[in-house]
């Protein structure tokens, strides 16, 4: 393909930018009134220099990967992450490989500083990268009313008891205060998720005592109403009864959330909820094999009792040799490592779920 530039945003391009996505994922909307106001941490002047671009034949850009940098707290370790969101290309350059440029000098940046890549979505277009599903999530359906208990009632916001709670999650995104209260702001924006209703936050308690708290997503498919709940934290019982709450309060079908393997959550189900093992959302990445191991060192002492652990790259270009106390394997292919990390073939480490609130 002809040689062209990659540019890295700045905070005069954010408009632009995001008009372009609006174009691609929210084209019933008018430009520049979607994306940015669904993903404001994505779309904002700090994190401008992350939004990667090509500019077309006008000048104007033409296709872009836009990524954000996090912390993901996983018990005693954390590990630093870059999520590729709002990977879009106008469709008057389409199939001129600008995507897979911007991709491959995402990676090449970013490296260096981050172990992990997670990406939305699960085009052939990562996979080639190295790509691969991953994660163990059970998914939880109740469409059975049942009574609940506590004080329940949306409230959105209890910004400091949200964050305070979250952040005593065991495996979660490391967020300030202000990331947060962006974060719970935009699910009131338009088609958030991809649903023509707005989202809201119930909680169970009262302010600066919350037992618990969730954020619905009520959607629509076909003739009937269902919900989401794309983050919780608090008492695993109060979340429970917040799910309960909130089938009625909506008078909905069902209403679905996620949890991890060893969630106290799942020992409290009975009745007729319905269970599934999903894989979580999206593909993840090995960016930096030293890196992850040495951020991940924590973890492997206490949650999976290992003493000596180490990873040295081998002759071959994305080979790398890995030592786990007296096991010693040579790993082929950044998608051969992360499922090693990432899925039951391996070690199957824990993830947040990447559908939840940060999703991008």
């Amino acid at each position: 393909m002809q040689r062209v530039r990659i540019e890295r945003g700045t905070q005069i391009d954010i408009d632009e930018l995001a008009k372009l996505a609006d174009r691609v994922f929210r084209p019933l909307l008018l430009p520049g009134t979607g994306m940015k106001r669904e993903f404001p941490l994505l779309f904002s002047p700090e994190n401008a220099s992350n939004l990667h671009y090509i500019r077309g034949d006008d000048n104007r850009p033409a296709s872009l990967v836009a990524v954000k940098p996090w912390r993901v707290r996983i018990y005693e370790s954390t590990v630093p992450v870059i999520a590729v969101g709002s990977v879009a290309t106008l469709p008057e350059y389409r199939n001129r490989g600008y995507a897979t440029e911007i991709l491959k000098k995402v990676i090449r940046i970013y490296r260096r500083t981050h172990a992990l890549m997670i990406i939305s979505g699960n085009l052939d277009l990562y996979k080639r990268l190295g790509a691969v599903e991953f994660g163990t999530l059970y998914e939880i359906r109740i469409e059975k009313r049942e009574h609940w208990k506590g004080k329940i009632y949306p409230a959105d916001n209890f910004y400091e008891d949200f964050h305070n709670l979250y952040s005593m999650e065991d495996v979660r995104y490391e967020r300030s205060l202000s990331e947060t209260i962006a974060l719970i702001d935009a699910i009131k924006a338009p088609y958030y998720r991809g649903s023509s209703l707005k989202g809201e936050v119930f909680v169970d308690g009262e302010r600066e005592e919350l037992n618990a708290y969730a954020v619905v997503v009520p959607y629509y498919t076909k003739r009937s109403l269902n919900l989401r709940i794309i983050e919780y934290a608090g008492n695993r019982e109060g979340v429970l009864n917040i799910a309960r709450y909130v089938l009625e309060y909506y008078d909905a079908d069902s209403v679905t959330l996620r949890v991890q393997p060893n969630d106290s959550l799942l020992s409290m189900l009975h009745g007729d909820v319905k269970i599934r093992k999903v894989n979580n959302q999206g593909l993840i990445l090995v960016l930096n094999p030293k890196l992850l191991i040495n951020s991940l060192r924590l973890f492997l002492r206490h949650r999976l009792k290992m003493n000596h652990f180490e990873a040295e790259p081998a002759e071959t270009s994305n080979s790398w040799h890995f030592r786990f106390d007296d096991i010693y394997m040579r790993l082929d292919g950044l998608d051969s490592i992360s499922r090693y990390f990432f899925t039951e073939e391996g070690l199957n480490i824990p993830f947040p779920d990447t559908e939840g609130l940060n999703f991008i």
